[in-house]
């Protein structure tokens, strides 16, 4: 028997514009919409960009409770890793966090043994 799913990184960035009192509903929904394209063994890891201005409004304990019922919301969504950053990031540093993401990947996917064969 064989389960298959994907390995996967999703990268979250907050608008620019996005006032503290809505990023917890945002962050919500973005989490449920990542949720929703999983297949049933996929996990999924969070990245999320968040800026410095709108940390720093949030206490930490809101930030741990937030983070913790995302993961403990969604099956797929193994964790969320937040990731301060000074300002909004530019469409560079998107990418560049995109193929970091690529590459973290492919370094789990070579720790990962291969599935024992019957000969």
């Amino acid at each position: 028997m064989t389960i298959t799913g994907q390995l996967r990184i999703s990268i979250l960035h907050p608008e620019g514009g996005m006032s503290p009192a809505k990023f917890r509903a945002w962050l919500r929904t973005e989490a449920t919409s990542i949720q929703s394209t999983a297949g049933e063994n996929d996990i999924i890891i969070i990245r999320l960009f968040l800026p410095v201005r709108i940390l720093s409004s949030i206490t930490q304990r809101k930030i741990d409770v937030l983070l913790s019922e995302i993961v403990n919301k969604h099956a797929n969504i193994h964790r969320v890793e937040l990731r301060t950053v000074a300002a909004n990031l530019t469409y560079d540093e998107m990418s560049s966090a995109t193929d970091e993401a690529h590459h973290d990947i492919e370094m789990m996917l070579k720790e990962i043994p291969p599935p024992d064969t019957i000969h």
